[in-house]
């Protein structure tokens, strides 16, 4: 079985790709592909805790996870030695914030996966950069009546605005030098 993983950049939607996947198991299964159960965080209906358990503290997940890779990997190869599907998508926005964070750990998963599977394929949803940041920045200024730590680059908006276009070909640079 080969394997696709995604790396959804935040704002190139991630999450309705990721409600589509989950919501449409079945379907999916019939054509032989497979969303897998086992390391994917219901919540976020997302595989969040597989690079989420290199975070200390991460928004998204709970704080008392299972912070241990191996045992991640390990389901998810036991879920996928009793499936007889044709190929695998994991897909998760942590994957990109992970490889900010250490290419090293992004590695691991990577060779945790390359022992699964017979081919492990990086699929990169991206966005025009300028509606991309435009679209996180709105996304911040929403969500900032609801976050009780001032956030001072909010009003320098064109450095953050530059920052977050540079940040979409700064993170494929780091997964092409990954594959």
């Amino acid at each position: 079985m080969d394997c696709i993983v995604h790396i959804g950049l935040h704002k190139t939607a991630t999450t309705s790709f990721q409600n589509f996947l989950f919501n449409e198991t079945i379907f999916l299964e019939k054509i032989g592909i497979i969303y897998p159960k086992s390391i994917l965080d219901m919540p976020s209906k997302q595989h969040s805790s597989l690079p989420g358990c290199f975070f200390n503290y991460h928004p998204a997940l709970p704080i008392n996870r299972d912070r241990n890779y191996n045992n991640y990997i390990e389901r998810l190869k036991d879920e996928i030695n009793c499936s007889n599907m044709e190929l695998c998508i994991i897909s998760s926005e942590v994957f990109n914030e992970l490889i900010d964070k250490s290419q090293k750990e992004v590695n691991l998963i990577i060779t945790g996966l390359n022992k699964i599977f017979n081919k492990v394929y990086i699929f990169i949803s991206t966005r025009d950069p300028f509606e991309r940041s435009l679209s996180m920045f709105k996304h911040k200024i929403r969500r900032s009546h609801s976050i009780e730590e001032f956030r001072k680059e909010y009003f320098d908006a064109p450095k953050l605005f530059a920052n977050k276009v540079r940040g979409c070909q700064k993170s494929i640079q780091k997964w092409e030098e990954i594959s």
